[in-house]
């Protein structure tokens, strides 16, 4: 009983501002509604946009050793453009592992069949290999005057279309 006692005056005053209506001022930097207003539409071509999408990569390098792994990260990185210049590679850190990650696949498949070539062309680092999934890989256009996603025989999703 006590405590309902208590409660009462804190519930009574609760519901008491919640019934009075007032106005709001927000103070803020007026940049901050020009930024909001602004639309950064970057058209590549005519009628499409640039879109990002989650996809896959395939991890050549991963080590955690502090005195050699970022020596070697870079390394591969190095060996893996040299091999094959047309594919972007990623070397990233993420405390403690520095990690190589090459390619920008849309499909699982895709970066799979990858790998195993990778694998077969390069069988020293064969045990390294592994195909990761990543937040944001190769851009793709969406034309705008279709309002449809082109499939992936399309070549609005090839190579040619990079970071």
């Amino acid at each position: 009983m006590r405590k309902l006692i208590l409660l009462l005056p804190i519930a009574i005053g609760c519901f008491a501002f919640a019934q009075t209506s007032g106005n709001l001022t927000i103070n803020q930097d007026p940049r901050l509604e020009q930024l909001l207003q602004s639309e950064d539409k970057t058209p590549v071509k005519g009628d499409s946009i640039y879109v990002e999408m989650p996809g896959y990569r395939v991890q050549i390098y991963s080590n955690n050793n502090p005195k050699k792994a970022k020596n070697e990260a870079f390394a591969a990185e190095k060996a893996f453009k040299e091999a094959y210049p047309d594919i972007n590679v990623y070397v990233s850190y993420s405390a403690p592992f520095w990690k190589v990650r090459v390619g920008d696949f849309t499909t699982y498949y895709e970066a799979l069949a990858f790998s195993r070539k990778l694998a077969k062309d390069q069988p020293k680092i064969a045990g390294e290999i592994f195909v990761m999934e990543e937040d944001y890989v190769r851009p793709v256009y969406v034309d705008l005057s279709t309002d449809s996603i082109p499939d992936g025989n399309s070549d609005v999703t090839s190579n040619s279309f990079r970071k």
